[in-house]
Protein backbone atom coordinates (compact mmCIF):
# COMPACT_ATOMS: atom_id res chain seq x y z
CA UNK A 1 0.00 0.00 0.00
CA UNK A 2 1.59 3.26 -0.61
CA UNK A 3 1.51 6.90 1.16
CA UNK A 4 -1.22 7.99 -1.05
CA UNK A 5 -4.20 5.31 -0.22
CA UNK A 6 -3.33 5.17 3.63
CA UNK A 7 -3.85 8.86 3.63
CA UNK A 8 -7.07 8.36 2.54
CA UNK A 9 -7.35 5.26 4.89
CA UNK A 10 -6.45 7.69 7.76
CA UNK A 11 -8.90 10.28 6.79
CA UNK A 12 -11.35 7.84 6.61
CA UNK A 13 -11.00 7.03 9.30
CA UNK A 14 -11.11 9.95 11.18
CA UNK A 15 -14.21 11.31 9.63
CA UNK A 16 -16.32 8.01 10.00
CA UNK A 17 -15.15 8.00 13.22
CA UNK A 18 -16.43 11.43 14.06
CA UNK A 19 -19.57 10.86 12.73
CA UNK A 20 -20.02 7.82 14.56
CA UNK A 21 -19.20 10.19 17.90
CA UNK A 22 -21.95 12.68 16.86
CA UNK A 23 -24.19 10.17 16.10
CA UNK A 24 -23.44 7.98 19.10
CA UNK A 25 -23.88 11.26 21.72
CA UNK A 26 -27.04 12.08 19.76
CA UNK A 27 -28.62 8.07 20.31
CA UNK A 28 -27.75 8.06 24.12
CA UNK A 29 -28.98 11.28 25.34
CA UNK A 30 -31.79 10.85 23.63
CA UNK A 31 -32.72 7.72 25.08
CA UNK A 32 -31.12 8.15 28.46
CA UNK A 33 -31.28 11.83 29.28
CA UNK A 34 -28.05 13.68 31.30
CA UNK A 35 -29.88 13.11 34.42
CA UNK A 36 -30.37 9.93 37.28
CA UNK A 37 -27.06 8.25 36.22
CA UNK A 38 -25.23 6.44 38.40
CA UNK A 39 -21.09 5.93 38.25
CA UNK A 40 -21.10 2.69 35.74
CA UNK A 41 -22.49 5.02 33.39
CA UNK A 42 -20.50 8.04 33.07
CA UNK A 43 -17.75 5.76 33.33
CA UNK A 44 -18.69 3.49 30.64
CA UNK A 45 -19.05 6.93 28.73
CA UNK A 46 -15.52 8.16 29.48
CA UNK A 47 -14.45 5.00 27.66
CA UNK A 48 -16.24 5.38 24.85
CA UNK A 49 -14.87 9.07 24.33
CA UNK A 50 -11.41 7.15 24.80
CA UNK A 51 -12.27 5.16 22.32
CA UNK A 52 -12.58 7.55 19.80
CA UNK A 53 -10.15 9.77 20.52
CA UNK A 54 -7.95 6.61 20.40
CA UNK A 55 -9.01 5.57 16.82
CA UNK A 56 -9.32 9.47 15.50
CA UNK A 57 -5.16 9.62 16.86
CA UNK A 58 -4.70 6.21 15.01
CA UNK A 59 -5.70 7.52 11.86
CA UNK A 60 -3.81 10.53 12.24
CA UNK A 61 -0.74 8.76 12.85
CA UNK A 62 -1.61 6.12 10.08
CA UNK A 63 -1.38 9.34 7.35
CA UNK A 64 1.65 9.76 5.82
CA UNK A 65 2.99 6.16 5.89
CA UNK A 66 4.52 4.33 3.40
CA UNK A 67 2.58 1.52 4.87
CA UNK A 68 -0.27 0.99 7.10
CA UNK A 69 1.67 -0.53 10.57
CA UNK A 70 0.84 -4.15 11.32
CA UNK A 71 0.99 -6.01 14.87
CA UNK A 72 3.78 -8.50 15.98
CA UNK A 73 1.88 -10.87 17.12
CA UNK A 74 -1.05 -11.59 14.49
CA UNK A 75 -0.03 -9.13 11.63
CA UNK A 76 -3.42 -7.44 11.26
CA UNK A 77 -2.91 -3.73 10.30
CA UNK A 78 -3.64 -1.22 12.63
CA UNK A 79 -6.83 0.17 11.31
CA UNK A 80 -8.64 -3.35 11.81
CA UNK A 81 -7.50 -3.56 15.25
CA UNK A 82 -9.54 -0.03 15.76
CA UNK A 83 -12.45 -1.44 14.00
CA UNK A 84 -12.81 -4.61 16.25
CA UNK A 85 -11.81 -2.00 19.35
CA UNK A 86 -14.50 0.19 18.84
CA UNK A 87 -17.00 -2.32 18.29
CA UNK A 88 -16.12 -4.10 21.31
CA UNK A 89 -16.03 -1.19 23.69
CA UNK A 90 -19.12 -0.16 22.21
CA UNK A 91 -20.93 -3.40 23.10
CA UNK A 92 -19.40 -3.60 26.62
CA UNK A 93 -19.93 -0.05 27.59
CA UNK A 94 -23.13 -0.24 26.40
CA UNK A 95 -24.05 -3.53 28.46
CA UNK A 96 -22.70 -1.77 31.52
CA UNK A 97 -25.02 1.52 31.11
CA UNK A 98 -27.82 -1.05 31.13
CA UNK A 99 -26.32 -3.16 34.19
CA UNK A 100 -26.80 0.13 35.84
CA UNK A 101 -30.30 -0.53 36.15
CA UNK A 102 -29.32 -3.54 38.39
CA UNK A 103 -27.30 -2.19 40.83
CA UNK A 104 -23.98 -4.26 39.43
CA UNK A 105 -21.05 -2.18 41.30
CA UNK A 106 -18.97 0.04 39.38
CA UNK A 107 -15.94 -1.61 39.91
CA UNK A 108 -16.71 -3.82 37.36
CA UNK A 109 -17.55 -1.55 34.83
CA UNK A 110 -14.20 0.29 35.17
CA UNK A 111 -12.30 -3.19 35.44
CA UNK A 112 -13.81 -4.68 32.09
CA UNK A 113 -13.29 -1.46 30.23
CA UNK A 114 -9.81 -1.34 31.77
CA UNK A 115 -8.68 -4.89 30.43
CA UNK A 116 -10.25 -3.92 27.07
CA UNK A 117 -8.09 -1.11 26.50
CA UNK A 118 -4.63 -1.97 27.67
CA UNK A 119 -5.27 -4.43 25.40
CA UNK A 120 -6.17 -2.33 22.32
CA UNK A 121 -3.39 -0.34 23.55
CA UNK A 122 -0.77 -3.21 23.32
CA UNK A 123 -1.56 -4.10 19.93
CA UNK A 124 -1.51 -0.29 18.99
CA UNK A 125 1.87 0.08 20.26
CA UNK A 126 3.24 -3.16 18.81
CA UNK A 127 1.95 -1.95 15.30
CA UNK A 128 4.37 1.04 15.43
CA UNK A 129 7.19 -1.25 16.82
CA UNK A 130 6.97 -3.28 14.00
CA UNK A 131 6.78 -0.71 11.76
CA UNK A 132 9.95 1.00 12.93
CA UNK A 133 11.75 -2.57 13.11
CA UNK A 134 10.55 -3.08 9.54
CA UNK A 135 11.93 0.23 8.20
CA UNK A 136 15.28 -0.72 9.73
CA UNK A 137 15.41 -4.23 8.51
CA UNK A 138 14.76 -2.48 4.57
CA UNK A 139 17.10 0.08 5.25
CA UNK A 140 19.78 -2.08 6.34
CA UNK A 141 18.68 -4.87 3.32
CA UNK A 142 19.27 -1.57 0.96
CA UNK A 143 22.19 -0.36 2.31
CA UNK A 144 23.51 -3.91 2.16
CA UNK A 145 22.64 -5.04 -1.76
CA UNK A 146 23.68 -1.48 -2.75
CA UNK A 147 27.36 -2.06 -3.72
CA UNK A 148 26.20 -5.31 -6.45
CA UNK A 149 23.52 -3.17 -7.56
CA UNK A 150 25.71 -0.03 -8.67
CA UNK A 151 28.56 -2.51 -10.32
CA UNK A 152 26.08 -4.39 -12.07
CA UNK A 153 24.37 -0.70 -13.72
CA UNK A 154 28.05 0.34 -14.30
CA UNK A 155 28.64 -3.39 -16.17
CA UNK A 156 25.61 -2.64 -17.88
CA UNK A 157 27.03 1.19 -18.60
CA UNK A 158 29.84 -0.32 -19.69
CA UNK A 159 28.20 -2.77 -22.19
CA UNK A 160 26.45 0.20 -24.09
CA UNK A 161 29.57 2.22 -24.61
CA UNK A 162 31.32 -0.26 -25.87
CA UNK A 163 31.60 -0.51 -29.77
CA UNK A 164 33.25 -3.67 -30.43
CA UNK A 165 30.46 -6.89 -30.52
CA UNK A 166 32.50 -8.91 -28.61
CA UNK A 167 33.71 -6.30 -26.10
CA UNK A 168 29.90 -5.66 -25.63
CA UNK A 169 28.51 -9.29 -25.31
CA UNK A 170 31.47 -9.89 -22.78
CA UNK A 171 30.34 -7.05 -20.31
CA UNK A 172 26.78 -8.47 -20.87
CA UNK A 173 27.70 -11.53 -19.75
CA UNK A 174 29.52 -10.06 -17.25
CA UNK A 175 26.35 -7.83 -16.05
CA UNK A 176 24.36 -11.30 -15.72
CA UNK A 177 26.89 -12.75 -13.71
CA UNK A 178 26.26 -9.83 -11.67
CA UNK A 179 22.39 -10.20 -11.96
CA UNK A 180 22.35 -13.73 -9.98
CA UNK A 181 25.15 -13.08 -7.94
CA UNK A 182 24.00 -13.21 -3.65
CA UNK A 183 23.38 -9.28 -3.62
CA UNK A 184 24.18 -9.27 0.12
CA UNK A 185 27.19 -7.75 1.18
CA UNK A 186 28.86 -8.28 4.56
CA UNK A 187 31.82 -6.47 6.64
CA UNK A 188 34.06 -10.24 5.80
CA UNK A 189 33.61 -9.18 2.20
CA UNK A 190 35.05 -6.05 2.65
CA UNK A 191 38.62 -6.69 0.96
CA UNK A 192 37.27 -8.97 -2.34
CA UNK A 193 34.55 -6.54 -2.99
CA UNK A 194 36.86 -3.40 -3.06
CA UNK A 195 38.87 -5.26 -5.39
CA UNK A 196 35.71 -5.64 -6.97
CA UNK A 197 35.22 -2.06 -7.68
CA UNK A 198 38.66 -1.23 -8.34
CA UNK A 199 38.66 -3.65 -11.42
CA UNK A 200 35.61 -1.88 -12.37
CA UNK A 201 36.86 1.60 -12.53
CA UNK A 202 39.75 0.12 -14.33
CA UNK A 203 38.33 -1.41 -16.56
CA UNK A 204 36.26 1.85 -17.89
CA UNK A 205 38.78 4.07 -20.14
CA UNK A 206 39.80 0.51 -21.81
CA UNK A 207 35.76 0.07 -23.31
CA UNK A 208 35.98 4.17 -23.42
CA UNK A 209 39.12 3.97 -25.90
CA UNK A 210 38.18 0.94 -27.33
CA UNK A 211 41.14 -0.54 -26.41
CA UNK A 212 39.64 -4.02 -26.86
CA UNK A 213 42.08 -6.70 -25.52
CA UNK A 214 42.45 -4.91 -22.82
CA UNK A 215 38.87 -4.36 -22.17
CA UNK A 216 38.34 -8.20 -22.54
CA UNK A 217 41.11 -8.93 -20.32
CA UNK A 218 39.41 -6.34 -17.52
CA UNK A 219 36.56 -8.27 -18.07
CA UNK A 220 37.69 -11.62 -17.34
CA UNK A 221 39.56 -10.21 -14.10
CA UNK A 222 36.53 -8.64 -12.82
CA UNK A 223 34.60 -12.32 -13.98
CA UNK A 224 37.32 -14.04 -11.72
CA UNK A 225 37.18 -11.61 -8.73
CA UNK A 226 33.05 -11.56 -8.91
CA UNK A 227 33.18 -15.73 -8.86
CA UNK A 228 35.97 -15.66 -5.44
CA UNK A 229 33.51 -13.34 -3.86
CA UNK A 230 30.60 -15.78 -4.89
CA UNK A 231 32.87 -18.36 -3.12
CA UNK A 232 33.65 -16.64 -0.05
CA UNK A 233 29.75 -15.73 0.09
CA UNK A 234 28.44 -19.81 0.40
CA UNK A 235 31.50 -19.99 2.86
CA UNK A 236 30.52 -17.05 5.47
CA UNK A 237 26.74 -18.03 5.49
Amino acid sequence: MNQSQNKKRGIMTIAICAIIFVAYNIILFSIAGFENHGQAFWISYVFMLLAFFIVMVSGLLVMGKKFQPKDWMLGYPILSHCVVYIIVETIVSTAFMLLELLHIPWGFSLAAQTLILAVHLVFNISCFITKDALENIQTNTKNKTLLIETLRTEVEMLEETAVDAEVKGAYHALAEELRYSDPVSSPMLFEVEQRLVTAVHQARPYVEVNDKQMALDSCKSISLILSERNKKCKLYK
